[in-house]
């Protein structure tokens, strides 16, 4: 097994845990829902995080390549959500918030979150060319910049 499948295993159960949680608080901002469906929504969640990485191991397949870029989407949006539910937590103890409001945020968040994860994981290659005059032989200089990604 090699280490990233290790760590995802290690990981997951934290992970599954957050997910808990953060869909409780989310969904106790709408009302709230019965801990059965979300401990099901958790247990989907952690699925699709460890089960590409034990079949990807073996050999690359297009729908587990798919399901562990729909876990990537989902968490970067979960630390998005994260923030956002601890925001709303707090200004709620000032002021009231509107339930129409608190879905306009979660659906811009969840905009920003897809949006991040595609820029993250499509890398901008440029090539400039440039001429000086005191500098006889070709030299090839490389600039990396704004890495983030750790997986």
């Amino acid at each position: 097994m090699n280490p990233r499948t290790k760590r995802v295993l290690i990981t997951a159960p934290i992970w599954m845990l957050l997910e808990f949680f953060l869909l409780k608080y989310i969904f106790l901002l709408y009302g709230g829902i019965n801990d059965i469906y979300t401990l099901g929504i958790t247990i989907i969640l952690g699925l699709m995080q460890t089960i590409p990485m034990l079949f990807e191991e073996k050999k690359s397949r297009v729908i587990t390549r798919f399901i562990a870029r729909l876990f990537g989407i989902w968490e970067w949006i979960t630390v998005m959500f994260l923030i956002v539910t601890v925001g709303i937590y707090i200004i709620k103890v000032f002021i009231h918030i509107p339930t129409n409001i608190i879905s306009l945020i979660f659906i811009i968040v969840l905009l920003i979150g897809v949006y991040a994860y595609y820029n993250v994981h499509h890398i901008i290659l440029n090539n400039y060319t440039l001429e000086l005059d005191n500098i006889k032989e070709d030299i090839n200089i490389v600039h990396i910049s704004d890495i983030h990604l750790v997986q």
